[in-house]
């Protein structure tokens, strides 16, 4: 087989570079179809690696039809490559001919006619400056897949916008178990069978998930009406494209999650804030004219609460009245650290009005993408339609192995241990701020989620110049601002204690109380060009309706999943 190089230290992670180059290696023609590859275990050995690193570059290659499995030989490269008609040496020559008339070569071309007899008799040709090829100017950077804050590439040693929860207490040996039982499961599996499942999800981590949301959460959900994602954003964007668009009207919490706001505007739809109090969303103001209301009640993001029962029912009753659909995002419901948590909106529901979705990767290792939503019976088709047209379902290995995981119990345990040292955890921020910060800020109380809002004392400046401050000290922390949709008062920070452990939390507060200290720093340096605040990201989608942007007066980097 052609030898494999792995980088070790990169950023690309190195089931990728296997992926990638094995990838290359049958386009190419270097593995030719029905070449047989190594086993899992034989590869992982001869190149260092756990056994799932291969299983992962494997599975990817076989969902895009480069390779396939068979009992007593292993896996091969397919017969039929998914990519071969469009490979370049395979197209027609007037397509090739087409193709190599590049505006970077023609204009290379009239630069040497341009160049006269001092060109021809020096032997070499004047390059085409680079200003010739007009292209749009690039967006700025998106956000870092795991941070609130951090830029792509970059690491702030006290992160507090980093939103996955610490790895510790996760159980890699069962996983690795369960990915390993799963890929040997999918291997056997026909091709009309994986066809079947591809667009609704996995039927048996629809079926396990059916169970466990009605036992956990309260939700009334069969297999048939849950749909798998890959998050939350992928679950907004698939009720955007069934019931949103341009002409349609949807409400949405203000301040709110950046990814729901963001689904719901690339399709079109005029977006109306509502505003939240310390209980959630006020039910009171939502606009009678809205198609869709999307709603986190169990626990509000950014600026926290929970919607008490008597706004839950009123919610309800507003849907019926105006018609409408409520979009759940129960991102909070299992992290609740006092007292019962309530039940979910949708088991609540008794017409079919609630939509409800959910995400794991809060709780899972980085690179993991996996969501799911539950429909109303009556909408399931259209919504199944939908799902297959788009095709927003994750890996089949990664769904099969999560329904074990949920079904065999060890997902539940595993949430379990992680809210006790998430408590812990936040009990550990909320002393350390109170010591460092005192009367300088007020703690928003917080019996559920991940992250803590802390409102400075007006005489401390804003939160965007705090923010500034602080991460040039290294340490990460979000504005409540950064998620509004309307001018707000820069008053509030957003700090997740669900990444770091106890000891960096502490350091981490102790060096935000010493930029808290240091009025004008930040501000100073940036004039004195030592350290501008990075670009604004990418969140800020034209809307159709009332705001031109996603956000006002954006700063500081986000991401919220």
């Amino acid at each position: 087989m052609t030898p494999i190089v792995l980088e070790r230290g990169v950023a690309v992670p190195l089931y990728r570079q296997i992926e990638e180059q094995l990838r290359s290696a049958i386009t190419s023609g270097r593995l030719r179809p029905g070449t047989q590859l190594p086993g899992v275990r034989t590869l992982a050995s001869e190149l260092g690696v756990a056994r799932i690193t291969v299983v992962q570059a494997y599975d990817q290659l076989a969902s895009e039809g480069y390779l396939v499995g068979k009992i007593g030989l292993g896996t091969l490269v397919a017969q039929e490559l998914p990519d071969r008609a469009i490979r370049v040496d395979e197209r027609p020559a007037a397509l090739r001919r087409i193709a190599s008339r590049s505006p970077a070569r023609e204009a290379g071309s009239a630069a040497r006619q341009g160049a006269g007899h001092e060109g021809r008799r020096s032997g070499t040709a004047t390059p085409s400056p680079s200003s010739s090829v007009r292209l749009p100017a690039p967006n700025p950077p998106l956000p870092a897949a795991e941070s609130l804050v951090a830029l792509p590439g970059e690491e702030l040693a006290f992160d507090f916008g980093r939103w996955r929860v610490n790895m510790d207490d996760f159980p890699s040996a069962v996983w690795e178990r369960l990915l390993l039982g799963a890929w040997r499961e999918l291997s056997g599996q026909t091709r009309q069978a994986a066809a079947a499942a591809s667009s609704q999800g996995d039927p048996r981590l629809r079926e396990s998930l059916a169970g466990y949301l009605g036992a956990a959460r309260s939700v009334a959900a069969t297999a048939e009406r849950v749909v798998i994602t890959s998050g939350i954003e992928t679950a907004t964007i698939l009720a955007s494209r069934v019931w949103l668009g341009p002409g349609r009207v949807a409400a949405l919490e203000e301040p709110t999650n950046i990814l729901v706001r963001r689904a719901v505007m690339v399709a079109g739809t005029t977006v109306v804030p509502v505003p939240v109090d310390a209980d959630g969303l006020r039910v009171d103001r939502l606009p009678a004219a809205a198609a869709m209301a999307a709603v986190a009640p169990s626990w509000q993001f950014p600026s926290g609460g929970t919607l008490p029962m008597q706004r839950r029912l009123a919610l309800l009753d507003w849907a019926a009245g105006a018609g409408a659909l409520v979009l759940e995002n129960d991102h909070g419901g299992e992290f609740r650290y006092n007292g019962p948590p309530l039940p979910s909106l949708q088991g609540l529901d008794r017409e079919g009005r609630v939509l409800y979705m959910n995400s794991f990767n809060r709780l899972m290792p980085v690179g993991f993408r996996l969501g799911f939503i539950v429909v109303p019976e009556a909408q399931a088709e259209r919504v199944m339609a939908m799902a297959e047209a788009v095709g927003y379902a994750p890996g089949a290995l990664e769904q099969r192995a999560m329904a074990r995981f949920v079904a065999d119990g060890h997902y539940d345990r595993y949430l379990r241990r992680a809210r006790g040292a998430l408590a812990q955890r936040k009990g550990t921020l909320e002393s350390c701020l109170r010591r460092h910060f005192g009367d300088a800020i007020a703690i928003a109380p917080a019996d559920a989620g991940m992250h803590l809002v802390v409102t400075l004392d007006p005489g401390s400046g804003s939160a965007s110049d705090l923010a500034q401050r602080a991460r040039e000290m290294g340490v990460g922390v979000a504005t409540v601002d950064r998620f509004r949709m309307t001018p707000g008062t820069d008053q509030q920070l957003v700090l997740f204690y669900s990444a770091l452990d106890e000891g960096r939390i502490r350091e981490g507060i102790r060096i935000l109380a010493r930029a808290l200290r240091r009025p004008g720093a930040g501000a100073a340096r940036a004039s004195a060009g030592g350290g501008a605040a990075p670009p604004p990201l990418i969140d800020q989608v034209p809307a159709r309706g009332r705001f031109g942007l996603l956000g006002h007066g954006a700063r500081a980097p986000s991401s919220q999943r």
